[in-house]
């Protein structure tokens, strides 16, 4: 299986590449070989819009049908590949940390964790078969802003960089929108566990309540579980700590905040609640991840 990297697609600093790619293939890309219909992986993040024709994405273990107005996230290391006899589409490749200037914003969005965290988890387990299509002025709109980003991108002129960013962030935007539009049942599933999740990853310092976040599902604490569960992998709260200790490493790596000052600012009520589930989820204690850090060594799996 072949495997691309950052470092092969991104050239220098550049943190978002675009591409139009037809099946079957017209030409090779940049990086050399064409691997819209070859089974391959690689360690960024791929937008996928379909624009015209229809086929199968298969990724892992499942082939989902692909039509035209169809977009979806496929997340890093997930192999997948399209097969068609006819498909354009549209690849926005893009490394994680483009996001870092307006992620918090856009995690404020149920749509957007709809889109780019539930739904590619989902659709790696097969067992999401419905995504986000658009049709008609919409799908336009997406258009226009993924031709406005090709445009810049290939004319390498001074800003372009910017331009890119900003029609990037416009795009994204755009799609979490839409997403909150959808009516279908399982869509309002979806988005109703991504309102949760929202507010656990903008908010996660707060000392939020079961019966807080089953109000804002505006479900009971049995079905808010099962719901959180089946699409996160653990119930509310205790994803809650496990967000809170992983906001805890990274300030134990790049600050020098004591460890009262850590466990108040991710939220836990004193150091000791903190050190314990730290330990729950880390396998080691705050103070021995900081000390391994600091050496340039990675932390022992839990």
């Amino acid at each position: 299986m072949f495997s691309v990297s950052k470092g092969e697609l991104f050239r220098n600093n550049e943190r978002i590449r675009i591409s139009t790619n037809f099946l079957p293939s017209r030409h090779a890309p940049d990086h050399g070989v064409d691997l819209t219909y070859i089974p391959h992986h690689h360690d960024f993040f791929e937008l996928v819009v379909i624009l015209d024709g229809e086929g199968f994405h298969h990724i892992g273990e499942t082939a989902h049908s692909v039509f035209r107005g169809d977009v979806f996230i496929i997340l890093p290391s997930v192999p997948h590949h399209f097969q068609a006899s006819h498909l354009r589409l549209v690849n926005v490749m893009f490394r994680e940390d483009v996001l870092e200037p307006y992620e918090h914003e856009l995690r404020q969005l149920p749509g957007f964790t709809a889109l780019f965290t539930l739904e590619p988890r989902e659709r790696l387990e097969g067992r999401r078969k419905g995504h986000l299509r658009l049709s008609g002025s919409r799908l336009e709109e997406v258009e226009r802003l993924i031709h406005q980003l090709i445009r810049e991108e290939n004319s390498r002129a001074p800003g372009h960089t910017i331009m890119a960013a900003g029609l990037f962030f416009q795009l994204l935007t755009v799609l979490a929108r839409e997403y909150q539009r959808l009516s279908t049942p399982e869509a309002h599933r979806i988005l109703t566990i991504s309102s949760v999740l929202s507010a656990l990853e903008t908010q996660y310092p707060r000392r939020w309540t079961l019966e807080e976040l089953c109000a804002r599902a505006n479900l009971s604490p049995s079905t808010l579980r099962r719901h959180f569960i089946r699409a996160v992998g653990m119930p509310p709260l205790r994803y809650l700590a496990y967000l809170r200790v992983e906001k805890a490493c990274e300030l134990l790596t790049h600050t020098d905040l004591t460890m009262l000052e850590i466990a108040e600012e991710v939220g836990f009520q004193d150091s000791n609640y903190f050190a314990r589930q730290f330990r729950r989820y880390k396998g080691i204690s705050p103070r021995e991840f900081r000390r391994i850090t600091r050496r340039g060594v990675s932390a022992p799996a839990p």
